[in-house]
């Protein structure tokens, strides 16, 4: 028996040194790419405060069914539509350091998705004649997003590979096989990372850019 857990304390000895002693090359490719937007999102706030809640929440659905009926003449899909339900509550403010009630408010938010962007002036044009409206939210997007993932992925993929052999012929290494590979961003409901910078508007047009970037890790073992 004694020589049994022996054995296996050196086996288990062996392993370990091998696998702390595994070499291999840890290296990091990225790639990024500038893409003209192709879609707004907007957020528009309704906000009403009256002295009842019923006047409140009557005003607030009136011109929750006028927006919606200005999207639609303009050609928005409802699918580039969400309306938030209605939320409704007191109103304070303060005088002379205390809290006094002013009314009720009732509140709710349409997010929209401009995806023609010769429309947006003409939206705001609109909206903006509607009392108690905000637009809090305005940014560029990309609804064709998916396609540009696989083109970042490669480039990065390429930026990888090539950073591995110059370091394999730098310290006089052969390249094995790939070990692991892992894709470290994340967000904005897809792989790569985006981040908007807007380009500024002309009279009545808009334009705008955003960078796209995608890093992965590659891990090689170094051929004995």
């Amino acid at each position: 028996m004694k020589s049994k857990i022996l054995l296996l304390v050196a086996l288990f000895t062996i392993i370990t040194f091998a696998q702390e002693n595994r070499r291999y090359i840890n290296v990091m490719g990225k790639a990024e790419m500038s893409v003209q937007a192709d879609m707004i999102k907007s957020k528009f706030d309704i906000r009403v405060v009256k002295p009842t809640l019923e006047e409140s929440k009557d005003i607030n659905q009136a011109i929750t069914k006028r927006l919606s009926k200005i999207l639609d003449r303009m050609g928005i899909a409802k699918s580039d539509i969400e309306i938030t339900p209605l939320i409704f509550g007191k109103e304070y403010s303060y005088e002379e350091r205390k809290r006094v009630q002013k009314g009720f408010y009732s509140y709710t938010a349409f997010n929209v998705k401009i995806k023609d962007l010769t429309k947006y002036y003409k939206l705001i044009d609109k909206v903006s004649r509607i009392e108690s409206l905000e637009m809090s939210h305005s940014t560029f997007g990309l609804a064709k997003k998916d396609s540009y993932s696989e083109k970042i992925s490669r480039e990065a993929l390429l930026a990888a590979k090539k950073k591995a052999e110059y370091i394999a012929e730098t310290t006089g290494v052969k390249l094995g096989k790939i070990l692991e590979i892992d894709e470290l961003d994340s967000g904005y409901g897809y792989s790569p990372v985006n981040s908007f910078r807007e380009m500024g508007a002309r009279g009545k047009e808009v334009a705008g850019s955003i960078s796209i970037s995608k890093t992965i890790r590659i891990k090689y073992q170094i051929a004995d």
